[in-house]
């Protein structure tokens, strides 16, 4: 049995070129592969193979008259791609704009935020600024706190000191005074005693000068 390779890729694309619907080429070509395959290379296979090729030859006129139909469809597909393609120009366009617009965007808010970076950068600096101002203003505040408080420690004890002398003083002014006091009353007890012996005597002179 003589046999051969059979392109049934390239058998179904020549059918679909001459204008043979998808489903009735795919038919074919499973037809003559099979035949191809199964049946002997005689000349009762060639008459069936003639035959097979007639009445594709018939199909193939009736598949014309449909592709004339099909063109005319191909045709308005045509005139619909073209009315596509300005679309898809019109839409190139726009993206195009709309690309534009986002690296504007884009730019637009990295300049926005390195201002913002700026702003909080200064605002950092002017903090610490603070910060360290304040922490000089306290360690000042701290510095003339110990000084008031070592001046008053210094004015508390000169007080004390002179709290003492005072109390010194008062001492030596109370046992004055109660030295004086007892000088004062021996001096009056010295005094109304010598009153009392005077009065006495003038009593008694009295007395003796009535008759």
């Amino acid at each position: 049995m003589n046999s051969f390779a059979f392109d049934t890729h390239a058998f179904f694309k020549s059918l679909t070129y001459a204008g043979m619907e998808e489903q009735q080429a795919e038919a074919l070509v499973e037809f003559q592969k099979q035949l191809i395959n199964e049946s002997l290379a005689t000349k009762q296979d060639i008459r069936e193979v003639k035959a097979s090729i007639e009445e594709v030859k018939a199909s193939v006129e009736e598949t014309k008259v449909s592709i004339e139909e099909t063109k005319a469809s191909v045709e308005e597909t045509k005139v619909s791609i073209e009315e596509t393609k300005a679309s898809v120009e019109e839409t190139k366009v726009s993206i195009e704009e709309t690309k534009a617009s986002v690296e504007a965007l884009r730019l637009k808010t990295e300049q926005d935020i390195e201002e913002v970076k700026a702003s909080v950068e200064a605002l950092r600096l002017k903090t610490e600024q603070s910060i360290e101002e304040t922490k000089a203003s306290i360690e000042a505040l701290r510095l003339k706190t110990e000084q008031s408080i070592e001046k008053l420690r210094v004015e508390l004890e000169k007080v004390k000191s002179e709290v003492a002398e005072v109390k010194s003083e008062v001492e030596k002014l109370r046992l004055e005074i109660k030295k004086d006091m007892k000088a004062l009353e021996l001096h009056l007890t010295l005094r109304l005693a010598s009153v009392i012996i005077l009065t006495t005597g003038l009593f008694a002179t009295l007395v003796k000068l009535l008759p």
